[in-house]
């Protein structure tokens, strides 16, 4: 008759070293996603307009669909600024990308502008340049979307450098 071996294996973790370790890793991966939406973002509003040219802007204008044309460049110099630092809120991590409060030639608000020309108006169609940057960097399931890549890598990391966190302190042969 064969005879069982038993193993007992007894490890430690150092819970708030981890906790902290992956909330650390959470707030990196949200300031990158952040960064590169504002990049993106920026990107969108530094398009060459190839719509009609009204009298009194400097530049084209784009196609009603098209993110802005730049005119003055406040609109796109308003999303410049850093992002602002994750906080933690009901148990989640939010991060916030804010618009710096510039104002436009016209005396109106970078902000209210932006939303105007994201929504449209009935003066002015819809020329969107946010929804097109949070549907691209959202686009897919899975790993297969920006964001899920972005936090993934970050909390990798961390996780990489938490190698001390658990231990095992007994292995026990019966």
């Amino acid at each position: 008759m064969a005879k069982t071996v038993s193993y007992q294996i007894e490890v430690s973790f150092d819970r708030s070293k981890i906790e902290r370790g992956l909330l650390t890793a959470a707030k990196e991966g949200i300031r990158e996603v952040q960064l590169k939406m504002r990049d993106q973002i920026v990107a969108k509003l530094s398009t060459k307009g190839t719509g009609k040219h009204h009298s009194g802007l400097p530049n084209r204008s784009t196609r009603p669909g098209r993110p802005p044309a730049v005119q003055s460049g406040t609109l796109r110099d308003s999303w410049k600024r850093p992002p602002m630092k994750p906080k933690t809120k009901k148990g989640k991590l939010i991060g916030t990308l804010k618009q710096s409060a510039l104002q436009s030639p016209g005396g109106v608000s970078a902000k209210k502008y932006g939303f105007l020309l994201e929504r449209g108006t009935r003066n002015i169609k819809k020329r969107p340049f946010l929804k097109p940057v949070t549907d691209r960097m959202s686009k897919g399931r899975g790993n297969s979307n920006q964001v899920t890549r972005i936090m993934a890598k970050s909390l990798k990391k961390k996780a990489t450098a938490l190698n001390g966190a658990a231990k095992v302190r007994r292995i026990k042969v019966d």
